[in-house]
């Protein structure tokens, strides 16, 4: 199931994109619960390439056109899921200071301000990652931290 997941998040089609991020977003809620331990230890091996990929649609270029806009979304709010699932341990999957400078950059792009659900989704995510990654992130707050 998650190779298909998998190759659904890689799909060009934006509407299975958009679903499947969705999707993995749920998987990450999940993944902590006493009931998920399948999900555990199926998703753990494949966390990486799931969180590069939630990583790669957090792009400004992305919210130029309407459609793509829910994709990125629903990226923002898989990446949060995952990082609170995995705390610390998100480090040894991908690098959170490339992440959170990411998420960062998408809040502060102009593109943003079309769409409150992102606007959300992303100042959710940037505490995630920061909350659950302090030592590593703290010192480089000036790189990203703006004012709003």
């Amino acid at each position: 199931m998650l190779l298909l997941l998998l190759m659904l998040l890689l799909a060009q089609l934006l509407q299975v994109g958009c679903g499947s991020f969705k999707e993995q977003g749920d998987l990450g809620a999940d993944f902590g619960c006493c009931h998920s331990q399948s999900s555990h230890v199926h998703l753990m091996p494949r966390m990486g390439p799931l969180l590069q990929l939630c990583i790669a649609n957090l792009d400004p270029a992305l919210l130029q056109r309407r459609d793509t806009v829910p994709a990125c979304n629903n990226a923002c709010w898989a990446l949060g899921e995952l990082a609170v699932k995995l705390n610390a341990q998100m480090q040894q999957h991908v690098n959170v200071l490339e992440a959170t400078g990411k998420v960062a950059t998408l809040l502060n792009s102009k593109q943003v301000t079309a769409s409150k659900s992102l606007i959300e989704n992303c100042a959710i995510t940037l505490g995630r990652i920061c909350i659950s990654n302090a030592e590593t992130i703290a010192p480089h707050c000036q790189a990203f931290m703006f004012a709003w």
